[in-house]
């Protein structure tokens, strides 16, 4: 609140409270708007007890002489943060200007930041004190907003967004990496605030706002086709080609082979490319088949099939796995996730679409499979393992080769793999099995007795004393109750064998 002329400085009236009888030292303290001068005059008089009973004081002119007597002492800490914080939400528009601009540069941020956005949501007029306010944090006021954006709607564009596009460069890094945060509202609000930012910021995570428009939430793909209506008209060039539809009823059902070859010969990529961001499901899958009829993709297109194999649309899916059979190698690993994922598909078309598109790589196919086995996500060496198992004895030697590998997930999956692949890459590799029950990680142990089972009933027979003694050995010995349980198992089948 400004300081004015005593002639305008008439303050709201008493809201009730305390009515201790203070003798205060400065004129005026009790009924009016007390001058900086004066305050400065008198800092040695007005104590710090003494003001702090002035902020529960029940006259309104107590509590902002004291609030800004306070401020002038330095930001508040401690205690006296509280008691300011409390300010913030006061019956008096005075006392909650006077607050907030007290808390000019009171720490910790966070702390004063949130109280700071429940202000402002609480009181939309309040917007210019906090924003000044906001301004002195700098950098610092980005994290402390972020959590701000969990608001809905109207709430977080008058809260956080507005103090978060005042922050520049470090608010929008912070925006882009919310774009994938878990809470749909984080998701959408972050999208609210590139948007306002600007095509630039739009472009800079142009890759997950394409996924975005895929997204489950409604309100976060709406936002995400605005954002990219909003980049397409400031920076693509205009296709006249595509206006009208290459494709004859291209919206209406998929293209046949003729067709496609046809139109896409007529057509530069990139024109496809755009309608394979088109809002309607078919025309979309019938852009990645033109595409894919066109011949090889290049990096860029490439790295956007492996978007759409998330599309909501079971087509757009499996079109743009197709497409992908013809992916250059430079984008191979980026795109080797996306088409992993998409084996697991609840559609049968999208899984074979994916498994088509993995084995048209050829030999490449088996080392990118095995890199898999060791990926944090258990579902994409699930993936990898049934893909191995898909190959059969063509991947037998490279699973082989990596039950070697100095990394314990690969070995344990290898293991797995060659379990279920069995044939002559398994009994190639029995004496490596045998000396993984030796390893040093239960888990492989485990599993490479459990590999050991699957042998032949004529390898076991022929080395009937040799795995029967080693099964019971690791029953009576070994440590882990899972490894213990294995070795138990392995004995007890060659036991039974005739």
């Amino acid at each position: 609140m400004p300081d004015a002329p005593a002639a305008s400085r008439s303050l709201e009236p008493n809201k009730g409270g305390s009515r201790e009888p203070l003798a205060w030292p400065v004129e005026g303290f009790e009924s009016d708007l007390v001058p900086v001068e004066a305050l400065h005059k008198a800092k040695g008089k007005l104590t710090a007890d003494l003001l702090r009973k002035g902020l529960v004081d029940g006259r309104v002119a107590v509590r902002v002489n004291s609030v800004r007597a306070l401020a002038l002492q330095g930001p508040p800490a401690d205690g006296d943060l509280d008691m300011v914080l409390v300010l913030l939400k006061d019956g008096s528009a005075s006392v909650r200007s006077a607050a907030t601009r007290a808390l000019a540069g009171a720490q910790p941020a966070d702390k004063v930041i949130a109280a700071l956005v429940r202000a402002q949501v609480a009181d939309p007029k309040s917007h210019a004190d906090i924003a000044e306010v906001m301004k002195g944090y700098g950098d610092a006021a980005v994290a402390a907003l972020m959590p701000c954006l969990r608001c809905d709607g109207a709430e977080a564009d008058r809260a956080a967004l507005p103090y978060l596009l005042q922050l520049g460069a470090p608010a929008q890094a912070a925006l882009g990496k919310a774009l994938v945060h878990p809470d749909a509202r984080v998701r959408a609000n972050a999208l609210a605030g590139l948007m306002q930012f600007g095509t630039h910021a739009l472009q800079e995570n142009h890759r997950v706002v394409i996924a975005l428009g895929r997204d489950a939430d409604l309100n976060v793909r709406t936002l995400a086709r605005q954002a990219l209506t909003k980049v397409s008209r400031a920076t693509s060039p205009t296709f006249s080609e595509v206006r009208p539809l290459p494709i004859e009823a291209m919206d209406a059902q998929l293209a046949d082979e003729p067709a496609l070859k046809k139109a896409a010969k007529a057509l530069e990529s990139s024109a496809l490319l755009a309608l394979t961001r088109d809002g309607r499901d078919l025309v979309r899958a019938n852009a990645w088949r033109g595409l894919g009829a066109l011949g090889p993709l290049d990096a860029a297109a490439s790295l956007q099939a492996g978007v759409a194999t998330r599309d909501s649309d079971v087509n757009v899916r499996r079109e743009a796995c197709l497409a992908l059979r013809q992916c250059p190698e430079g984008v191979l690993a980026d795109v080797a996730a996306p088409l992993l994922l998409a084996t697991r598909d609840r559609e049968k078309a999208v899984t074979q679409a994916a498994r088509q598109a993995l084995l048209s790589q050829g030999k490449r196919t088996v080392g990118l499979l095995i890199e898999f086995l060791a990926n944090p996500s258990a579902m994409l060496q699930d993936a990898a393992i049934s893909m191995l198992v898909t190959l059969e004895q063509d991947a037998a030697p490279g699973v082989t080769k990596a039950l070697a590998s100095p990394q314990p997930p690969v070995r344990e999956n290898a293991l797995i793999a060659l379990s279920e692949i069995g044939g002559k890459g398994l009994e190639a590799a029995t004496d490596q099995l045998v000396d993984l029950t030796r390893d040093i990680v239960d888990g492989v142990r485990a599993q490479a007795f459990r590999t050991l089972a699957r042998l032949s009933d004529a390898t076991l027979k022929a080395r009937r004393e040799a795995l029967m003694e080693l099964g019971r050995k690791a029953w009576r010995e070994d440590a882990a109750l899972v490894v213990r349980n294995a070795g138990n198992d392995l004995a007890t089948k060659i036991m039974y064998l005739r």
